[in-house]
């Protein structure tokens, strides 16, 4: 796969991406854009969702092991991180708020479309004058609770999609759901599994 003329890391992310989506089910393996984690029982959680809907932030819970936030594979036997990092959003980043996320900029982590000072080089994170779509690439190594190598014994599996509320998508929610669930529009939060 050859990707020339493109400013923009999430383009080599992305084809990467769409090849594991060809090759992968070849294996029998199914490819997901989605985050993972795993809690001290072994209990898989995978979230499910578009760019933004908190895949990161929910996968990267200090109280469970972090497999990925966003592209894995799951087998018979596993749930794998096919890339080695985190590429998470940082629009509005504070270490008040994604204090683990925070800790992540330092060397050694790539920051796209952010917006820095010149001369002291401190990154305006909530200048969103170049796009909302900032970034920030780091190693998985860099949270402290990283599961490595990245791999989670599929025992008990919890599946999160997370969507945007509107009244279509809780009709819709209401209607595939086999049984009773709570959804909610305060936004994100931590979730135990």
């Amino acid at each position: 796969m050859v990707i020339l003329g493109t400013q923009y890391a999430g383009e080599m992310k992305k084809g990467l991406f769409s090849l594991m989506h060809y090759l992968m089910p070849k294996r029998e393996i199914l490819s997901l854009h989605s985050g993972c984690n795993m809690g001290k029982s072994e209990n898989v959680a995978l979230f499910f969702g578009l760019s933004g809907m908190g895949k990161t932030t929910l996968s990267t819970d200090n109280n469970r092991e972090l497999i990925g936030d966003d592209e894995h594979c799951w087998r018979d036997n596993g749930v794998t991180n096919i890339e080695g990092g985190c590429f998470a959003k940082c629009i509005n980043l504070s270490k008040e708020i994604e204090p683990d996320i925070w800790n992540t900029i330092k060397f050694g982590t790539v920051l796209e479309n952010v917006v820095f000072d010149e001369h002291t080089r401190d990154v305006d994170f909530c200048d969103k004058s170049v796009t909302e779509n900032t970034r920030a690439a780091y190693p998985i190594e860099f949270i402290p609770n990283a599961r490595i190598p990245c791999v989670g014994l599929v025992r008990r599996t919890s599946f999160c999609w997370l969507v945007m509320l509107s009244e279509f998508c809780l009709r819709l929610a209401s209607s595939l759901w086999p049984r009773p669930c709570i959804i909610s529009s305060v936004g994100i939060r931590r979730l135990s599994f």
